[in-house]
């Protein structure tokens, strides 16, 4: 689920581990020189100095920032990968509902064009009327357009749950879980925050 956290977190994350080495190491020598000519050329200056920085208990307050900034780093990523989660797993459990709504609104008119089938037979045989079996197929047809509508939500729930993820939009993705277990998995999360 970690997977849509930017690897420049990450490596913010490391690169706060580097200054606490860095810290911990003492301060650096710093030279510098300066070369100034007058406009005539004849005067010529060179300087040269060395700074050496007294350390006089400093290097454990530069030691303390460095660790404090690392661990602020840390808690910023792993607070951003679970935000990530939480809006791969709300979007797994949107794209399972809708497929859910799909293959029981599936079913219904199924069922619903057998039994247009069995009015059909009856109105041959004379014993329904074919005003009957006109009103069944307008709503099987009424029901076979909500079926396309919900394959279309369905698909539209899956290209939202890869783009959460970070995935391509055309990538496969199998879920492994069902979608009474991501809600019991996301109910568990909610109590566990606010506990």
């Amino acid at each position: 689920w970690s997977s849509g956290v930017c690897s420049s977190d990450l490596a913010r994350v490391d690169a706060s581990k580097g200054q606490i080495t860095q810290a911990s190491g003492r301060a650096g020598v710093e030279v510098m020189s300066e070369h100034r000519d007058d406009y005539t050329g004849l005067n010529r200056e060179t300087a040269v100095g060395v700074s050496w920085p007294l350390e006089l208990g400093r290097r454990q307050a530069r030691i303390n920032v460095a660790v404090d900034q690392s661990a602020q780093a840390a808690l910023t990523a792993n607070e951003l990968a679970r935000q990530v989660a939480t809006r791969v797993r709300l979007a797994a459990v949107r794209a399972l509902a809708a497929e859910r709504l799909l293959a029981l609104t599936t079913q219904t008119v199924e069922a619903h064009h057998q039994w247009c089938d069995l009015l059909a037979e009856r109105v041959r045989a004379g014993a329904s009327s074919p005003l009957d079996r006109d009103a069944a197929e307008i709503e099987l047809r009424l029901g076979q357009a909500a079926v396309a509508k919900l394959r279309g939500e369905a698909d539209a729930r899956w290209v939202e749950l890869r783009a959460a993820a970070g995935l391509d939009p055309t990538a496969a993705i199998s879920l492994t879980e069902t979608l009474e277990e991501a809600v019991a998995a996301i109910r568990r999360d909610a109590l566990s925050e606010t506990a």
